[in-house]
């Protein structure tokens, strides 16, 4: 019975870390712009953009970047939420002039809000 156990438990241990290194990081997301939108002070180009956050309970500091390289860091609100839309979905809002604004990025578990006050002031 011994003998049975010891090789199951090293199988266990070993398949363990495979797991957390394939699921990778939770608070990282992939988004598409089709047109330039602004993020704070800061205009995003049209294109794929990594989202990545960081931060303890529901505000978080968001980051865009771009071939590796970060373009842009906010903050935001995340939420927990089930969404029926595709992975980074996106609203904005129309800005006179301008880029449009992003007010929200959308995927399936989670959204992050972009508060405007919060983001015109640099908070």
């Amino acid at each position: 019975m011994r003998s049975r156990a010891v090789p199951l438990v090293l199988l266990l241990a070993l398949a363990l870390p495979l797991t957390v290194l394939a699921s990778g990081p939770a608070n990282a997301g992939k988004v598409t712009f089709t047109e330039p939108v602004t993020v704070g002070n800061t205009v995003l180009n049209a294109g794929s953009y990594k989202v990545k956050w960081e931060g303890a309970g529901s505000t978080v500091q968001v980051s865009f970047l771009q071939r590796n390289k970060t373009v842009a860091t906010v903050p935001a609100t995340a939420v927990d939420e089930a969404n029926p839309f595709f992975d980074g979905a996106v609203q904005t809002r129309e800005q006179k002039g301008s880029a449009k604004v992003l007010k929200k990025i959308l995927w399936k578990s989670v959204s992050l809000n972009f508060d405007e006050a919060a983001l015109a002031q640099g908070k």
